[in-house]
């Protein structure tokens, strides 16, 4: 996850200003991308009092302090941080990325769903999108709902685990025969599968 919001972080604010901030900035940056995150957050901070954040470009340091404080546990900082910057660069995909994974943490179920969405949108058919809306749901066993976006999920791709997955939805929702197929299919796809075995092996006793 911080390998994925990393790739981008450095592009969030312009290259133009040589203010004194940008170099402190540059210093963070570095940090961060050894993943000192501590003394990232110490530097980030330094520039935030300097700049007191008067304009946009110096509100980008926010999305880089978030992934520090997501990275060290601080997740509500982190979600202050975002709220800041988000709607000040609301072309920025990656900021409500990370705001769901930090709202997965804070236990924020309609929230997560609510930027995975308004990515979704952006990129219906991304795999990664898709499988987070999914677990969303079963990690607050809404199958029914879960089903659906993992049906969608399979327009797309699928594997052992989408299959293991839709048996396991199945068996909460008292369609054996339904889960058994699934698992069934889990196995024909990678038959090392050890899930799938776990779960039919339940699903058979």
């Amino acid at each position: 996850i911080i390998l994925l919001l990393l790739i981008c972080s450095l592009s969030v604010t312009a290259q133009t200003s040589s203010a004194k901030w940008k170099m402190m900035e540059a210093q963070g940056d570095t940090l961060l991308n050894q993943q000192d995150f501590q003394g990232a957050i110490k530097i980030y901070n330094n520039v935030i009092e300097l700049t007191k954040l008067k304009d946009t470009e110096s509100k980008g340091v926010l999305y880089k302090r978030a992934i520090c404080f997501y990275s060290v546990g601080e997740f509500q900082k982190a979600l202050d941080d975002l709220q800041i910057f988000i709607p000040e660069y609301p072309g920025f995909p990656r900021a409500k990325l990370l705001r769901a994974f930090v709202n997965r943490e804070l236990g924020n179920t309609q929230a997560q769903l609510d930027d995975i969405n308004e990515l979704l949108l952006l990129n219906p058919t991304s795999q990664d999108l898709l499988k987070f809306k999914a677990s969303i749901f079963l990690e607050t066993e809404k199958y029914k709902e879960a089903k659906t976006a993992l049906l969608d999920l399979q327009k797309v791709v699928n594997d052992e685990e989408i299959e293991t997955q839709l048996g396991f939805i199945y068996s909460n929702l008292n369609e054996p025969d339904s889960a058994f197929a699934h698992f069934d299919s889990a196995l024909s796809i990678n038959g090392g599968y050890a899930p799938a075995y776990i779960y039919i092996s339940s699903l058979c006793l």
